[in-house]
């Protein structure tokens, strides 16, 4: 993962994007245009939006639930495991993975997020051994539902 890591947005860095969005970053109205936003310094919080990565950076790390390198098999199968909450339910998150798809034809875990201007998702398909990853530095206009659509077409779509 050589494209992956913490920034400090206040230090210029090659090849960084700009963040854009039809959403008015502070009162959520809906823009008929899109907008540039302006640069959010979150060095105070590593993790919650100082990050970056590139797609290819994403699939590699998704790679490692189902042919673990970098993560030992104990914790790939603590990720795949249901966790059930106090009220005997199963829980939709585990460590961070989104588990809603387990249930789903095709399983998946999902992992995501969003920043304003910034959307990301990761996806595994452990039975079909397919991760897939999408990356977005436009915010608005469903794009979380674009990006969702797209990568399950893909990963549904019959092999050749």
């Amino acid at each position: 993962m050589q494209n992956t890591g913490f920034t400090d947005v206040r230090i210029p860095m090659p090849h960084r994007s700009r963040h854009y969005s039809f959403i008015e970053l502070y009162d959520r109205e809906v823009l008929p245009e899109l907008h540039i936003l302006p640069t959010r310094n979150h060095s105070y919080n590593m993790g919650g939006g100082n990050m970056y990565s590139t797609a290819e950076d994403l699939v590699s790390f998704g790679r490692q639930l189902l042919t673990p390198e970098l993560l030992s098999d104990h914790v790939v199968a603590q990720v795949f495991a249901p966790h059930v909450l106090p009220s005997g339910q199963p829980g939709q998150f585990s460590d961070g993975w989104v588990m809603i798809g387990q249930q789903a034809e095709p399983r998946f875990v999902m992992a995501g997020g969003s920043y304003p201007g910034t959307l990301a998702v990761l996806l595994v398909f452990p039975d079909q051994g397919v991760v897939a990853a999408m990356l977005s530095n436009t915010w608005g206009k469903d794009g979380p539902n674009v990006m969702d659509q797209l990568i399950m077409n893909w990963a549904m779509a019959p092999a050749n």
